[in-house]
């Protein structure tokens, strides 16, 4: 199931930033950038648990030290952030720890 989901998660990330090149018929007009595109999101506490779920869940199966792992978890949830067009608390990485299972 967990090799599934990080299949998924793996298709999503893909599948956005392929959309994120565009069509080369599109309009190509230089954007001010003094506005923002788009409004990120804050995540709220049930959905940051849900990330580090899915961060916790993703490289479970990969060899390594407990450390390694650990940034490949941090890596994955800058990654899901981004595509869900959310943002991470600033002590992310702190919160992920307290909550990240000891092994």
């Amino acid at each position: 199931m967990k090799k599934f989901l990080l299949l998924v998660l793996s298709l999503i990330l893909v599948l956005t930033l392929l959309s994120a090149c565009g069509n080369p018929g599109e309009d190509t007009t230089v954007l001010d950038n003094t506005e923002p595109e788009s409004e990120l999101k804050v995540l709220s506490e049930d959905e940051l648990i849900e990330l580090f779920e899915v961060a916790y869940g993703g490289y479970e199966v990969v060899d390594g030290t407990t450390e390694e792992r650990i940034e490949l978890e941090l890596g994955l949830l800058e990654d899901l952030a981004y595509v869900s067009g959310s943002i991470l608390p600033d002590d992310y990485e702190e919160l992920y720890l307290e909550w990240r299972p000891v092994e």
